[in-house]
Parts: structure tokens; sequence; C-alpha cells
């Protein structure tokens, strides 16, 4: 799985492309991906991996361990070559994987059948800023460090589809905030130094290695918010043996959060709505908005029920509510939402829509 802003070069990359947006989700690639390690080529090793594969990408699009646990997604790990798009075998890192491709759209109406919330692919981006304490050294991670818990919270992020990165730490960052600040929580220092990396949340959080072992306290924080601002999400961890278990622990906490927060819940009553796009200037982009529309879980069916001019408008049939879908919409930066629309305003009326990707 890859994200499309992920590491240094990625995140300047993410501050050119997106300069002049507010923040929102990020793209995730790969949900229906996964590299299974192995020790050979033979049926029992595939037969194995095939399952973990299956298992690890239903997590990545619900963003539960719990759902593995329902009756029909059981059933499904018993014969994933069901679900299966293709397979090959890989050296991945000289160590031989099989990587695994499963059909979408199979995968989600598994989902579907089986009544699990589903996490669409655009999810918020977190700026992680974490201190690092031993008995000899303190310091604040960035995405460069060299510390092994780093490329650990990478991997765990990557596992979990939760996009997650590190600050660059460059000189203006470090006169801006300090070990302290972070250990501290002293939030009010943090939005303005995080601005260019277009982010959702912020976590400050402080890891411990001492002779017991490893552990965290971490509080996250929405990156834009009026008033006082106070942490939404608290945490923190009893003592790991290693640091590997200690970044699997922080990140699956993280990805439960934003599961429960950002997931979709299936209903048994299909919903069906009106949208409008308006500046809609050529045939390419009604192309784009109807690819988009009909790529995202929530949408059975999308159809174009009427072009006026730049205005187009869409019939859609939803799994699930049209405030659901507006949650989904309102957090792709490839949208904008008319501001002077009422967002109580009745069903019966599409709401309205700008496409300005590029």
């Amino acid at each position: 799985m890859t994200y499309k802003r992920y590491s240094l070069l990625v995140v300047l990359s993410l501050i050119l492309i997106i300069a002049g947006h507010s923040a929102n989700a990020v793209t995730v690639e790969g949900l229906n991906q996964a590299n299974i390690s192995v020790t050979s080529q033979s049926n029992t090793q595939r037969r194995s991996a095939l399952k973990q594969a299956l298992a690890e990408v239903i997590v990545k699009n619900t963003g539960s361990i719990e759902a593995l646990n329902y009756p029909l997604i059981k059933d499904a790990l018993a014969l994933p070559t069901s679900y299966l798009r293709q397979y090959s075998y890989i050296n991945n890192d000289d160590k031989l994987a099989l990587q695994v491709n499963f059909d979408e759209s199979k995968i989600l109406a598994l989902l579907r059948n089986a009544k699990v919330s589903i996490w669409e692919k655009n999810r918020p981006l977190t700026l992680l800023w974490i201190t690092y304490d031993t008995d000899i050294n303190q310091q604040i991670l960035s995405d460069s460090s060299s510390e092994v818990v780093v490329s650990e919270i990478k991997q765990a992020s990557k596992i979990n589809a939760l996009p997650l990165i590190f600050p660059i730490l460059d000189l203006s960052e470090l006169n801006m905030i300090s070990e302290s600040d972070i250990k501290g929580y002293f939030i009010d220092a943090f939005p303005k130094v995080s601005e260019k990396y277009q982010v959702d949340y912020l976590i400050l959080a402080n890891i411990q290695q001492s002779q017991s072992g490893f552990q965290y306290q971490l509080k996250l924080y929405q990156q834009e918010q009026d008033g006082v601002r106070r942490p939404i999400l608290t945490k923190q961890s009893s003592i790991f043996d290693n640091s590997a278990s200690l970044a699997n622990d922080l990140v699956r906490k993280l990805t439960v959060y934003f599961a429960n927060e950002y997931s979709i819940s299936v209903e048994e009553k299909q919903q069906s709505v009106s949208i409008k796009f308006e500046q809609v200037i050529n045939l390419e982009t009604q192309i784009k908005i109807k690819r988009y529309l009909s790529q995202l879980a929530i949408v059975k069916s999308v159809h174009i029920s009427q072009l006026q001019g730049a205005k187009l408008t869409f019939d859609l049939t939803l799994y699930g509510s049209l405030q659901d879908l507006q949650r989904v919409l309102s957090r792709d930066h490839n949208i904008r939402s008319n501001v002077d629309q009422d967002i109580l305003s009745s069903e019966a009326e599409p709401q309205i829509y700008q496409w300005v990707a590029r």
C-alpha cells in the first residue's frame, strides 16, 4: 500500500499540490492489496498467506479487527480465492513475499452483506510530534530519524491504511517548538508550525525507553479548532517489551478512533438522492466526476440526470444516507461545497458542489 503523500519528498509535494485549499483527506491507495512474507512457494504457504492477506485487506477497508469475527467474514477467510484478483511472488528486502490483489467490488460487496461499516479511501492526515526519551538522550522524531520506532510506526500505518506523517524538523520548526512543548502538551505552539503540512490532526506524544521497556502517552488535537484547544483523544499505554509492539499499539489506537469517526454504516434501506455540480465546462470533467462518484463505497449507482449549461446533476443510489454522502464529499479536496447552501436543507433539493481538481 502506498500513500499519495508520504515520506519527506511526498510531504513537500503535498504542500505544493494542495496549497490554497483547506486541509482535507488523503486518498489512500492499495486498500485491496497486501504483501505477506513467506518462506517458500508451496501450496500450504500460499493458502495461509492468502488468508492472512484477505484479513489485512478487510481491516484496511474497515479499520476494525473485530470485523474479522463477523460470520460472513469468517466464511470468506476460509475461501480467500473467491475474492482474488491476482497474486505474484516478489522479493521484499531480499525476502520472499506473496503480493496479493483482491477484487475491490467483491470486497465491498462482502462488507456490505456482512453489515460491516466501511471506511472510504479518503482519510484524514495526521502529523506526529513525538519526543523520544532514553536514559541518555531525548529528541524530537522526524521523517528522517534513524530511530527504528519511526520506520515501525510508518509500517504499522501502512498495514492499517492510516495516513500518518512525521515533521521534516527543519531549523524554522526547531526555532518555534521544543521537546518541552511536546511533553507539556502546549498545543498552542503547534498549529502555526504545522500549517505547511496541510493536515487535519496533530498528535503530541512522548515515547520512553527504559530498562523496563517501552511506553507512550499521546494526545490528539484537531489542526483547525476555534476557542480553547482541547485533546479529542488521550491515551497512555502499558509497557511493551519492544518498540515494534509499541508502534503497532499506538497506530491501532488511532485507527480505531478514526474508523469510528469516519466509517459509513451500511443501511438496510437504500436511499436515492440528487447532487449538482456547477462550472462543469467540458466532457472530460463530466467523466472525471462520474468516475469519482462511482468508486465511492457509499454509492451503489450513479446516473447523469440533467445537463444544463455548465450545471450537471447526478442521481445517486446510496448504501448509506445523504448525510453520510455529505460527510464523504466534505473531506475531499477535489470537491468544494456551495457555501451558500443550507446543510439542513430539504433532501429533495440537490446539494450543490464544484469540482476543483486539476
